[in-house]
């Protein structure tokens, strides 16, 4: 993991036996004596009892503290089973802890979404499976933790978003994953007044291996599954594949409110680290409503602060961002955190200048949900799913009409308010 150094030596291994090396690994940080705990949201293993040691410690190899292990669903059914859920699915070890959790609804139609921290798991029968309002509300109900996977162009996260969002049914979106940062559509809900968690989740073994990408979450306290999810929920959290990093505004930290009069300058310092055998850091970003307003460069340096003072004339969201060296279309390093969001009169922290266009275009994926035709070949699995999703698809559209014509006038609302 990136807490630790790389180390290298050289060994010479007789032909007459076995040669046994004991290598001490230095630290470059201890984030989690700082009350920083590490965790993947996004792992498939199968397991057949919960204390399966064979999938613990893939996650704690790799040092990753909260390995949620997800059951995989679709129209059809479940991969990647889970034996229990709630405290009954947890198995720790050395402060090394697996937790069960669902994929699960995941249509290509209108995206794939994952839910932590449940009792039981909620599985939708096919004539039901397009309502995913039914498994968030369920979740909420369980005190679940709720969110979108892939928000790479993938399954058509913005459909599912447009109607799920308007519902405060949407806690985080899964913004890091395969090397890259994905902030559009994230950044697009933030600008419309909505205080949506990042995520980050390796998708082993689709995509990476466990712990690629992850998330530090900050635990006041023992560093229990319940704290963890706790604090990822209130949004005391950042996402990277490498570089830490902190932010503050005033007194007010990632995930927090300030209330302040219009006028008023706000102290922002944001910090950044960077493991320099994980990658040379580059620079250190502050991002105000989705545009970036502060750098600092690194200049061979693998630790910066950014100090700047902002003033705010009207509500707003600040958060940082910190790049490595590596930044390309095949990959980044890159860590983000959770905004800092600063009220002023009670208005929302949208971005006033764009809401009409945002508003606009999630009108539209709603209209685009409801009106294209359905594509199996859009699904994972489609040799197990291309017949029900063709058979129940048109009945669930109409079921769905009246709920997207509330989202549609709840987006609206926001323009009004907007006074746009």
């Amino acid at each position: 993991g990136p807490e630790y150094r790389v180390h290298r030596s050289t060994v010479e291994v007789s032909a007459e036996g076995r040669t046994r090396v004991a290598v001490a690994l230095e630290r470059y940080t201890d984030l989690p004596s700082q009350g920083w705990i590490s965790g993947d949201t996004h792992i498939h293993l199968p397991r057949d009892q919960v204390d399966e040691a064979a999938v613990q410690i893939q996650a704690a190899a790799e040092d990753v503290h909260v390995g949620i292990i997800l059951q995989m669903g679709n129209i059809s059914g479940v991969h990647f089973s889970q034996p229990a859920f709630g405290e009954l699915g947890r198995y720790e070890e050395d402060g090394y802890v697996i937790v069960s959790g669902q994929e699960d609804p995941r249509t290509g139609h209108r995206g794939h979404t994952m839910h932590f921290n449940l009792d039981r798991p909620i599985h939708q029968t096919p004539s039901s499976y397009f309502l995913y309002h039914e498994v968030f509300e369920e979740s909420q109900r369980q005190g679940g933790v709720s969110g979108y996977a892939h928000l790479a162009p993938w399954f058509n996260p913005r459909r599912g978003l447009a109607l799920d969002v308007p519902f405060a049914l949407v806690d985080f979106l899964e913004v890091l994953q395969y090397g890259r940062l994905n902030t559009d559509i994230w950044y697009d809900f933030l600008n419309l007044g909505f205080r949506l968690v990042p995520a980050a989740g390796s998708d082993y073994p689709y995509l990476d291996l466990p712990g690629a990408v992850r998330q530090y979450v900050k635990i006041e306290g023992p560093a229990t599954p319940e704290a963890w999810f706790e604090a990822f929920k209130a949004g005391r959290t950042y996402v990277t594949n490498g570089p830490f990093v902190e932010l503050s505004v005033g007194d007010r930290s990632m995930g927090e409110e300030m209330e302040v009069e219009a006028g008023t300058r706000v102290e922002v310092v944001a910090e950044a680290r960077l493991n320099p055998d994980v990658d040379r850091l580059d620079r250190l970003e502050l991002v105000v409503l989705g545009e970036v307003v502060a750098t600092e460069p690194a200049r061979g340096r693998d630790r910066i602060t950014l100090r700047t003072q902002v003033t705010v004339s009207e509500s707003l969201w600040l958060a940082a961002r910190a790049y490595g060296a590596q930044e390309s279309r095949d990959g980044m390093t890159v860590a983000h955190t959770t905004p800092v969001y600063v009220v002023v009169d009670s208005i929302p922290t949208w971005n006033a200048d764009a809401v009409t266009q945002l508003v606009a275009r999630y009108q539209g994926e709603l209209r685009e949900m409801m009106e294209t035709p359905i594509d199996p070949e859009e699904d994972l699995e489609t040799w197990e799913t291309r017949e029900l999703l063709l058979a129940h698809w048109e009945h669930q559209r109409e079921l769905l009409r009246e709920r997207v014509e509330e989202a549609h006038g709840r987006l609206q609302s926001i323009l009004i308010r907007a006074g746009r």
